[in-house]
């Protein structure tokens, strides 16, 4: 934080002037942060969001009001700071690079943007851990929040829970409440309460997750009470829950009272240090909105690409994540009208569509109890979809855990008929070659050893080995993993086509050309593995 405090010092820049609501986490940060933002700019606040990553165009990043910055002011904002860092190059000091790295500097432009647009408030999403991330230079935050932990960042954060935990409380300050979600490891929960007694002086409160049938407060209740989010998934009920509590607890720090009957809070002292449970009880019309009207793409996001080619995007990339992932997917595709954005419906629209799956859901099983054998009829609309993985993430994450994880959720009377893997759009630097095949099997030595898969002729020229060799080895993961499954239920191998395509603009023509050359055919696309590709396929779509 030092180095940060000498930047700010050269910019001039006071930024104990922003009213800051910090969260961190493992997974459902960005989400929780989108969900805050879109509650207080529906009270009628001028609101900053800052996170991270951007998935199609760094302007994403930096928000003013829920839309990106516009190019004119990103130039106009950026130039100003670049050009007076430039000039103090001189204060820097020996402890201090002369010019803030990529993130530093990114996040002081952004509390420099804030500052200039006088903003009501900023959401500010931490970059990764907290104790020493960028966001931290912020000394006095309104409130804290911190979302579901996993193991993520190891080499960097630590390689247990545990260690984890003590890095992303590290945002958390004397004085300052802090809200967090529940956590599936105890020892994270632990963590987070001890930093919050001994770092912050405060009580941790853990916000259980919304019910989704909670009443509106007020004159506004209606008999449509279901709750719908706007980003799609059952895990961000939870997130959406923090971003509730969050956005009350900064609109009573402006001197608003929060009505008693909107909420409960109840003492736990069943670990070992207390905290707090708050349960939502009811919804105001601007949190009801908020969290409807909340758009956060390449989390959860289904695309109608065209009549028969529908993608699925979740930048999940974690084991946990990718288990939701999976989970939302079925649950959507599942569904006779999956992937339906219901977030852009009006209630009678809902209401028509909650009707008309009823609808079918009942002929469904008048013609079940009608046909005694209807395997057959079973068989034939099964047979009309088509599922596909598009599927990749960086080299120094646990590549066999999440297609383990992918392999896992997915239900495999429906299986993926195609994987295919593609590079980034830019590489990234990382301080270790990919892994080969060999150095996998290595480390998981119950996955058996099979050859390669042989390529479909969709797939792109390989001649260049360096570009291909990791998407060849994912290819060759995901064969190992069918392979097993197999041999464990003795059936035959599934058949699935293998592609290799080399960037990702040509996966999505090739998908294209895949739903054009087969209109009686339904293409369903997961999409997931890293935030990266999710931006990179939307780049691609636009």
């Amino acid at each position: 934080m030092q180095q940060m405090s000498s930047y700010l010092n050269r910019l001039e820049l006071d930024v104990s002037r922003l009213s800051v609501v910090h969260v961190a986490g493992t997974k459902g940060k960005g989400s929780t942060c989108a969900f805050v933002e879109s509650i207080l700019r529906e009270r009628g606040h001028r609101t900053g969001l800052y996170t991270s990553p951007h998935l199609v165009h760094l302007r994403e990043r930096i928000r003013i009001d829920g839309e990106p910055i516009e190019e004119a002011k990103l130039f106009k904002y950026f130039h100003a700071c670049w050009t007076k860092l430039r000039a103090t190059v001189a204060q820097s000091g020996d402890d201090c690079p002369p010019m803030p790295g990529f993130f530093r500097f990114l996040t002081l432009l952004a509390l420099y943007v804030y500052v200039q647009e006088g903003v009501d408030v900023v959401v500010l999403e931490v970059g990764i851990g907290g104790r020493l991330d960028a966001t931290n230079i912020i000394a006095e935050p309104v409130v804290c929040g911190i979302t579901l932990l996993d193991l993520d960042h190891c080499a960097v954060l630590g390689d247990t829970i545990d260690k984890i935990a003590y890095e992303k409380a590290g945002i958390i300050k004397p004085g300052v409440p802090v809200f967090g979600v529940p956590q599936d490891e105890s020892d994270a929960t632990r963590v987070l309460a001890e930093c919050a007694v001994q770092e912050g002086e405060v009580t941790f409160t853990i916000v259980e997750p919304l019910n989704t049938h909670v009443p509106s407060a007020g004159p506004e209740t209606t008999t449509e009470t279901r709750l719908r989010l706007g980003i799609d998934g059952k895990h961000q009920f939870s997130n959406a829950a923090l971003a509730v509590c969050l956005a009350r607890q900064w609109i009573m720090s402006r001197g608003v009272e929060v009505a008693p009957e909107l909420f409960d809070v109840k003492v736990d002292n069943t670990g070992q240090t207390p905290t707090h449970s708050y349960t939502i009880k009811k919804l105001t019309r601007a949190e009801r909105i908020g969290l409807e009207r909340c758009s956060w793409p390449g989390r959860c996001q289904s695309l109608r690409v065209s009549p028969n080619l529908e993608l699925f995007i979740d930048g999940a990339h974690t084991h946990s994540s990718i288990a939701a992932s999976l989970e939302w997917f079925e649950s959507v595709t599942s569904s006779s009208l999956g992937g339906v954005d219901v977030s852009k419906l009006s209630p009678i629209q809902r209401l028509e569509l909650e009707q008309e799956e009823a609808e079918q859901a009942q002929v469904a099983d008048e013609e079940k109890s009608e046909q005694p054998d209807n395997s057959n009829s079973s068989a034939s609309s099964s047979s009309s979809v088509r599922r596909v993985l598009l599927f990749n993430c960086g080299h120094d994450r646990n590549s066999t855990d999440l297609l383990e994880t992918v392999f896992a959720g997915v239900d495999h009377s429906r299986h993926f008929s195609t994987i295919i893997t593609c590079p980034f759009d830019h590489d990234r630097f990382r301080m270790t070659d990919p892994p080969t095949i060999e150095q996998l099997l290595q480390k998981n030595k119950s996955l058996p050893r099979v050859d390669p898969p042989k390529l479909d002729a969709r797939s792109d020229d390989q001649s260049s080995k360096s570009t291909t060799s990791w998407q060849h080895t994912l290819l060759h993961l995901w064969r190992t993993l069918v392979t097993m499954h197999c041999r464990e239920k003795q059936q035959a191998e599934e058949p699935v086509d293998y592609v290799y395509q080399a960037s990702v603009a040509n996966a999505v023509q090739l998908l294209r050309r895949m739903a054009a050359d087969h209109p009686e055919l339904s293409y369903q696309v997961l999409v997931t593995g890293s935030l990266y590709l999710a931006g990179n396929v939307l780049g691609a779509l636009q």
